[in-house]
C-alpha cells in the first residue's frame, strides 16, 4: 500500500451561486481570495492563489471557461497565509491588471522543509540532541539540488548543502 497524504482545498471564495456565474470585478481591483486548506499529519502547509487572463480560445457558450491549462506561461502567484484564529482557512489577494475573463485557482503543498525547520528548533529549544535531525535536514537539501540541477538553478542549493553539511559537523562534534 502507497502512503498517501490527502490536501483537501474547499470552500474557494470569491464565487457566485457555486461557480455557476462568473465573479465581477474592475480592471485594477484587488480580490479577496480565501479557502479552507488542511491535510492528513502535523507537516506545515504553503498555500497560493494563480490567476491569468484567459483567451477567448478557452471560451465556450455561453462564456464558460474551460479548466485552466496550468503548462501556459502567463500565471501570477499570490501566496495564501493562514491566521491562526481561523485555524484551516487561509487568506490572500490578487489584482487584475486587464480587462477580461480571469481564471484562478487555489493550489496548496506540504511545506517538507519548513516543517523540519520547526522540528529542529522546536528540539534545539527543549534541548535534546539533533544530530538525526541534521541528517534529514542534509537529505531534504540533497533532493532540492537534484531536482534543481535540471532547471538549472544550482548554486544557491549547493551553498545551501555546503552550509548544512558544515552546520552538522560543527553541532555533532563532541564537546571537550
Amino acid at each position: 500500500m502507497h502512503d498517501q497524504v490527502r490536501l483537501i482545498i474547499e470552500g474557494v471564495t470569491p464565487q457566485v451561486d457555486g461557480g455557476r456565474f462568473a465573479v465581477k470585478a474592475v480592471d485594477g481591483d484587488t480580490i479577496e481570495v480565501a479557502a479552507d486548506i488542511w491535510k492528513d499529519g502535523h507537516e506545515l502547509i504553503k498555500a497560493a492563489v494563480i490567476w491569468r487572463k484567459l483567451d477567448v480560445a478557452e471560451l465556450r457558450a455561453p462564456l464558460v471557461p474551460l479548466p485552466p491549462d496550468l503548462g501556459k506561461k502567463d500565471w501570477h502567484e499570490a501566496r495564501l497565509r493562514s491566521e491562526y484564529a481561523c485555524n484551516d482557512r487561509w487568506f490572500g489577494r490578487m489584482t487584475l491588471d486587464e480587462v477580461g475573463p480571469h481564471a484562478f485557482s487555489i493550489v496548496a503543498w506540504t511545506d517538507f522543509f519548513g516543517s523540519w525547520c520547526e522540528e529542529l528548533r522546536k528540539k534545539r529549544a527543549a534541548g535534546q540532541v539533533v544530530a538525526s535531525e541534521l541528517l534529514e535536514g542534509i537529505a531534504l537539501i540533497e533532493r532540492g539540488t537534484a531536482a534543481s540541477v535540471s532547471r538549472k538553478i544550482t548554486y544557491p542549493s549547493k551553498i545551501a548543502l555546503a552550509s548544512a553539511r558544515l552546520s552538522y559537523q560543527f553541532l555533532c562534534q563532541p564537546v571537550t
